[in-house]
């Protein structure tokens, strides 16, 4: 009774409250500051995501909780004096990178997710710093945004390109001085052998090339939509692919690390292999003649509009000096970039681009070799198949994007744009590890059921060649015949010449006529020979797989090879 009248008494309470009042209690204000209005002024809202989190406590502070950690475990009983001196001295480096890594000064993070046109999706990221601080990753990758110039040269059927900046020498030199003062003595030394030994090999110092180094590394990756070349598969047909082909370029401040490399790679390729050439303040330095390869590889090195230059192929390289003078247009005035990339900065530190084309090959190339793998294996194979390819298709699936991002004097932010959507992304992140622990699972035992399938199947064939050569025997006043193809008569297909791993496949053995004793899977080690001489048929080996080493034996039994 008594708590029916005090739940009756609150709820008249706040009932008149609200009609007293006639509005919602007021929102709180944090009494601690925060980043949030800094942070979430860069976002976009009213999308499908949206999120904060203040990283003051988190990270702010982090050396301190190092320490804490340091004392806690130089506390464990029974720790020698050297282990002491051990974990000071990681403790005493991994404070020291934390301190002047300037990770502290992130003090908020921030991520939003919203449609800017049906099937189009952008996506922001943010970190934000303390105003005015320092450190490590605020210098290494860039200091400001600018002209994303590696875009400039890119092929219309570029798939995949990269840029972003990295001060490899800021950071060697980082790295040396922690372990120096660390007392790191490993590190410091196998830095300097390294030093010494690309001295040695190259006539300068690895600090030297490092420091010739402008920070702007590129990679492109071109599917040229015109060219195929095949893959052969083993017993199933060609998988046809565009033709590829791979650019690295790095910013320089000038030719010495083109002129060090032309020079050691003269000196150690053979005589007539390099070809050389210049055109203006362009070089370059490649291969005569392609590679053996089943597309075409032919590497030049060269050295031009500031950039050295790697390339797999000469006309890939042309291609982009042609799209950079404005010959030819590139992938900058491809339909896809221009949908991708409306409405993003120009300007940054980085930017990737990914293609919808290079998802589509690789989702191909992975149902090509997952059927290929399960071929002939049965309906439960094949219904496996079915099942994974769906699941799989979560590391091939490559929706089309663009993304830049810049470092300024107030963090660090990203902003790309894509057919993924935000949410779905995060759910895909999700569900990726308990299916790759499944697919994990499961295609090894799919796998070692293909094997064993083999196995049983190569031992079936070589026990019908066996029975074969006992019939033919029969006939022929127990004698072996010289080679197997005298056994067809008694052999019903020619196809059992051929082990199930044999990456032939039964090519060539349709037809008993077209069948040659010498492409046979398994070695005939007794031709001609008399069965009623033989001492010990039970131990004489007949047969003998090439591939698994399986032996079949003249009483007609077969032996699973070791």
């Amino acid at each position: 009774m008594r708590q029916t009248l005090l739940s009756s008494t609150l709820a008249l309470t706040l009932a008149g409250l609200v009609t007293v009042t006639g509005q919602s209690p007021a929102k709180p204000v944090s009494a601690e500051p925060t980043a949030f209005q800094t942070v979430t002024a860069k976002l976009d809202p009213g999308g499908s995501l949206y999120a904060y989190v203040s990283t003051d406590k988190l990270l702010g502070g982090l050396s301190a909780k190092v320490e804490q950690i340091r004392d806690f475990v130089l506390g464990l009983p029974d720790l020698s004096d050297r282990d002491r001196g051990q974990v000071r001295q990681v403790f005493g480096v991994l404070d020291r990178v934390i301190r002047h890594s300037g990770i502290e000064a992130v003090n908020g993070l921030g991520v939003s997710g919203i449609a800017v046109e049906p099937g189009l999706y952008r996506t922001r990221f943010v970190v934000q710093r303390v105003s005015g601080t320092d450190g490590y990753i605020w210098r290494w990758f860039g200091r400001e945004p600018g002209p994303l110039e590696w875009l400039d040269g890119l092929p219309s059927d570029t798939v995949y390109a990269a840029s972003f900046q990295v001060d490899l020498a800021a950071i060697w030199t980082a790295v040396l001085q922690e372990a120096r003062a660390g007392g790191v003595d490993p590190v410091v030394e196998g830095m300097g052998e390294l030093s010494d030994e690309v001295r040695s090999e190259l006539g300068v110092s690895l600090e030297n090339l490092l420091g010739s180094l402008e920070g702007t590394v590129g990679i492109a990756l071109r599917l040229d939509r015109e060219k195929e070349f095949q893959i052969p598969l083993p017993g199933g047909d060609p998988l046809e692919l565009p033709e590829p082909a791979l650019m690295i370029a790095l910013k320089v401040k000038n030719d010495g690390l083109f002129d060090t490399l032309s020079r050691r790679l003269q000196e150690e390729a053979p005589e007539g292999a390099l070809v050389t050439g210049q055109e203006g303040e362009a070089r370059w330095l490649g291969m005569k003649q392609p590679l053996p390869a089943p597309f075409p590889v032919q590497p030049i090195l060269a050295a031009a509009g500031g950039y050295l230059w790697l390339s797999s192929t000469p006309a890939l390289l042309e291609e982009t000096r042609q799209v950079r003078v404005g010959e030819n247009s590139g992938l900058k005035g491809s339909a896809e970039f221009q949908r991708l990339s409306r409405g993003l900065p120009t300007r940054g530190n980085s930017f990737g681009f990914v293609s919808e084309r290079l998802g589509t090959t690789l989702q191909g190339v992975q149902e090509a070799i997952l059927k290929q793998a399960m071929q002939g294996q049965g309906a439960r194979a094949d219904a496996a198949v079915a099942m994974l390819l769906p699941q799989l298709s979560l590391y091939t699936q490559v929706p089309a994007s663009y993304a830049v991002g810049w470092f300024d004097g107030e963090g660090a932010q990203s902003v790309a744009q894509g057919g993924a959507e935000p949410v779905a992304q995060v759910a895909s992140a999700v569900l990726v590890a308990p299916t790759a622990m499944f697919a994990g699972m499961l295609l090894p035992a799919l796998s070692k059921a293909k094997d064993k399938a083999q196995e049983v199947n190569c031992m079936n064939n070589m026990k019908q060649i066996l029975i074969g050569l006992m019939l033919y025997s029969n006939d022929n006043d127990d004698r072996l015949p010289t080679d197997l193809g005298a056994i067809k008569d008694y052999v019903g297909r020619p196809q059992v010449m051929r082990c199930p791993m044999d990456p032939r496949g039964t090519d060539g053995v349709d037809r008993w006529e077209d069948f040659d004793p010498a492409d046979c899977s398994y070695e005939y080690l007794t031709p001609g020979i008399k069965m009623t001489e033989v001492e010990n048929p039970a131990r004489t080996v007949v047969l003998r797989c090439k591939y698994h080493g399986h032996e079949g034996f003249l009483d007609g039994h077969v032996e699973r090879g070791r």
